[in-house]
């Protein structure tokens, strides 16, 4: 019996002593693509860091099919349906439709002096103010415009607007009944939306293009701009100011997102901007078809209408001088 025993113990040892450990070096976003995270997120330098917590307060078979802004105002939220021009209003574990707009769709959603400002794409497109009630009130349109796809308030009652499809920004006075608006800037043969815009605390505007993914520095007082940034994707989704006026921007483009919907890992570093900034004082207009801006691809489809899986990265652009 001892035998046995003594047997069975030898041929535990020599299966345990056959495992060695092994390691792996992680240092890039794309040594991650193929593991599942938990509780966590992995940035665009290969760093793995706690996620934050996320809660969900409107299940799938209640939600729009497709978010395509979100606004909070106090502890009540409101959700633009991105498939039609209609917005929810989330309070607690209750939802409703709170307005219905002309257009299409609801492109962007800013809260401004207890309304909303609302974008809105489609035949009707334009900027629209919808009160606490809910009523809807048309501020502006243009009939070249398609589509607004960002605003943001500036001095003295006036709003800027991000549109397409001629990549324009418009400066809209909503002081006047109806509002006037005039060109603030157009992009011409750079862009065919201007899909992001943002001001600093000195007055400066940022837009950002689709097309060649460009970030411009647009002076209104002056009326003069210059391209500062030029991405490697395709589109500028995104663009925020600091408090010390150091611009950053979100990326993205989806010819680089794979034929299942997945994104394509990221094997570069990303983080920082790896392309110089390209001075262009000029007018309102954009540069001449000759000038030294970036030229790609010019066989480009619209932007995406809805938001869609795509290789998105944040990096700073460059502050201004």
């Amino acid at each position: 019996m001892r035998l046995w025993t003594i047997f069975v113990v030898l041929l535990c040892t020599g299966g345990a002593i056959a495992v060695t450990p092994a390691s792996w070096d992680h240092t890039a976003e794309s040594d991650f693509a193929k593991g599942k995270s938990e509780l966590t997120v992995v940035s665009s330098l290969g760093e793995v860091r706690l996620g934050r917590k996320i809660d969900i307060l409107v299940p799938t078979e209640s939600a729009p099919a497709v978010v395509s802004a979100v606004v909070r105002v106090g502890k009540t939220i409101y959700a633009a349906d991105g498939t039609e021009a209609v917005i929810h209003r989330i309070r607690g574990d209750k939802t409703d439709k709170f307005a219905e707009l002309p257009g299409t769709m609801v492109t962007t959603l800013i809260a401004a002096d207890g309304n909303l400002l609302v974008g809105v794409g489609g035949d009707e497109a334009g900027i629209y103010s919808v009160d606490a009630k809910g009523k809807v009130r048309k501020l502006w349109t243009d009939p070249n415009v398609k589509y607004v796809w960002a605003i943001v308030p500036g001095p003295g009652g006036r709003l800027y607007a991000a549109t397409g499809p001629q990549g324009k920004v418009f400066t809209v006075n909503t002081i006047d009944d109806p509002a006037k608006s005039e060109v603030l800037y157009e992009a011409g043969k750079l862009a065919k939306n201007i899909l992001s815009l943002t001001r600093s605390k000195d007055g400066l505007l940022y837009a950002g293009t689709d097309k060649n993914g460009l970030v411009v520095e647009i002076d209104p007082r002056k009326k003069t701009s210059r391209v500062i940034f030029d991405a490697d994707e395709k589109e500028i989704a995104v663009l925020l100011v600091d408090e010390s006026g150091a611009v950053y921007a979100a990326t993205s483009d989806t010819a680089k997102a794979g034929a299942d919907g997945r994104a394509k890992p990221n094997s570069v570093k990303a983080g920082k901007a790896t392309t110089t900034a390209t001075t262009k004082p000029s007018p309102v207009s954009a540069p001449p078809a000759d000038a030294d801006a970036p030229k790609k691809d010019d066989a480009e489809p619209a932007p995406a209408t809805a938001p869609t899986e795509t290789n998105c990265s944040a990096s700073p652009a460059l502050a201004p001088p």
